[in-house]
């Protein structure tokens, strides 16, 4: 199900990814971000000391807004806003830190299904290519 978020100025955000979604993702290294913050909420599940986990909170809280901050702009690029930077982007969306979270959590599936998707017909490529006697470059 696509996820859809009104913006605060009245129109509507749907949840989407395309090509141009996942060469945003990777300019803005919206990825490494997402790693860092799996990382960071394991370290947390697993902190023993009270002072420990006080600081991991702090920076994981830290890496999800820029996290959410760079989704929301690549998100509202790829959809057609083309001159938008990362704080015009998070004065749109709502505070709405569950709405967030369900958007963030959407966004995600997607572009790993979009990634899956690409790899596999990256596989294929080459098959194709020697069944319809192509060369690749």
């Amino acid at each position: 199900m696509e996820h859809v978020i009104e913006l605060t100025d009245g129109s509507k955000l749907a949840v989407k990814v395309n090509m141009l979604t996942v060469k945003l993702i990777s300019e803005c290294k919206l990825d490494r971000l997402l790693r860092k913050s799996n990382k960071l909420e394991n370290k947390l599940e697993s902190a023993k000391k009270e002072k420990e986990k006080e600081r991991i909170a702090d920076e994981l809280q830290d890496i999800q807004m820029k996290s959410f901050s760079k989704m929301i702009w690549c998100i509202l690029r790829s959809t057609g806003r083309k001159n938008i930077d990362e704080d015009d982007a998070m004065m749109l969306m709502p505070v709405d830190m569950d709405g967030l979270h369900a958007m963030f959590e959407d966004f995600q599936r997607q572009v790993i299904t979009f990634k899956k998707k690409q790899a596999s017909d990256l596989r294929q490529s080459p098959k194709l290519m020697k069944r319809t006697g192509r060369k690749s470059h």
